[in-house]
């Protein structure tokens, strides 16, 4: 392999990884998001179900769905954070094996 071509590739390796980067970095941003998220949601119906509101306000909002929608609403979060946390993986693989390559690199020139 020419000098140049070594040069190349090393750059090549070096933009994957600075990409694989980011999108780590965007993953674990999303997760903490949904996390959040979710937190707030469970607040807000264990808030509900521990008597916090008055006993009108808990009876209007079970007969206007207010509680499925909650619950509804926990699962779609659930499942959104179970989504991102294995694209949070992917990412971390992804930089691990653009890392892989770039000390390889390293070592043959």
């Amino acid at each position: 392999m020419s000098v140049k071509q070594a040069e190349t590739l090393i750059k090549i390796v070096g933009l994957r990884r600075q990409k694989a980067e980011q999108a780590l970095a965007a993953a674990k941003a999303e997760v903490m998001q949904l996390e959040a998220a979710l937190a707030d949601l469970q607040a807000g119906l264990d808030g509900a179900e521990a008597g916090q509101a008055g006993f009108e306000a808990l009876s209007l909002s079970h007969r206007h769905g207010h509680v499925a929608r909650q619950v509804s609403l926990i699962q779609q979060h659930q499942a959104a954070l179970q989504d991102k946390t294995t694209a949070l993986k992917q990412a971390k693989e992804r930089l691990k094996r653009a890392l892989d390559s770039e000390n390889r690199l390293k070592k043959q020139g």
